[in-house]
């Protein structure tokens, strides 16, 4: 347990770097939310896997860079040519890790015990009230004519429900709102971009790195951000001379959050209206260099120095 949290706060660590990077970037309006949802992967990516990807360039990267001036790479036995980010550096060997002193290794093991046990009682907790969410949405009604699409009367408003088989559910009486063909095109992109699944994912992370602040600050940005990256995704169907009619719709629906599902009015009206007048269609070439930009990135972040210390 005490090597298992060691390992896997320097990985943490290398994740919240990552993700203070797309936090920057998200401050560029110019940049879709649809590409920065991509890029929240990375840093998930480096919270999981206790390497990066190894390589002769790998010291121009942002580990290679970090560790110039703050840490060292550790190299592991049965993974040739791979390295693991090592900030923390109080073992006196990394294989094996083994502590310098004998009180380390219980700071370590009492902390893996008390990581575990609050991260497993976090994804307890959100596996019943996500349950608890289904299973009160059960007598749903399905609307005549309209696949996939329920009526209950324990919603407050329209919000896509499930990650196996997700249902969109409306409020009773929603099925008369003039706004029925925007609200249900922006539940249906949600399904199709598989969004709730991304939310249990982006939650389980969370649990995971409950003692890091960065980490539910980040999960706040996600959930934002997949709510922009769909309306982007709904603007791109209607085009640009209906996108006050989009607006509108939003304007006409009070805003509603829900923890599991993804639903109309989820993130900062006035945030979504203000980028939704002011969305342009991308050119060719705008979307190309955005392309271009997002592969560096993507190496730079992920790329790791292919030498490290035993």
């Amino acid at each position: 347990m005490a090597e298992a949290f060691y390992w896997f706060l320097n990985m943490n660590i290398v994740a919240s770097l990552c993700g203070l990077v797309i936090l920057l970037l998200r401050r560029v309006r110019r940049i879709p939310r649809r590409l920065i949802c991509w890029l929240w992967l990375i840093p998930a990516l480096r919270v999981l896997l206790p390497f990066g990807v190894g390589g002769r360039w790998g010291q121009f990267g942002l580990v290679g860079l970090l560790n110039r001036v703050w840490g060292r790479s550790a190299r592991i036995t049965g993974l040739p040519g791979a390295v693991v980010t090592n900030y923390i550096q109080t073992a006196s060997s990394y294989d094996p890790l083994k502590f310098a002193e004998p009180g380390q290794y219980r700071v370590f093991a009492w902390g893996g015990l008390i990581w575990i046990v609050l991260a497993c009682a976090l994804l307890l907790t959100f596996g019943i009230l996500y349950g608890i969410t289904l299973r009160e949405l059960k007598d749903a009604r399905p609307l005549e004519g309209r696949r996939g699409v329920f009526l209950s009367e324990k919603v407050t408003g329209p919000a896509l429900y499930g990650i196996v088989r997700p249902r969109i559910v409306l409020p009773e009486g929603e099925e008369d709102s003039p706004q029925l063909e925007h609200i249900l095109l922006h539940e249906e992109i949600h399904r199709k971009r598989l969004d709730n699944l991304r939310r249990v994912t982006v939650f389980a992370l969370a649990a995971l790195c409950w003692f890091d602040p960065l980490a539910w600050l980040f999960l706040k940005c996600f959930l934002a951000d997949l709510e922009l990256a769909c309306d982007e995704q709904v603007l791109a169907r209607l085009g640009e001379e209906k996108k006050k009619e989009y607006a509108m719709a939003l304007v006409s629906e009070e805003e509603r959050k829900s923890l599991f599902a993804s639903a109309f009015g989820g993130a900062a009206i006035r945030v979504r209206v203000e980028r939704i007048l002011s969305w342009k269609r991308m050119s060719l070439l705008a979307c190309l260099a955005l392309s271009v930009f997002a592969a560096a990135l993507t190496w730079f972040l992920l790329i790791d120095p292919a030498g490290g210390v035993r």
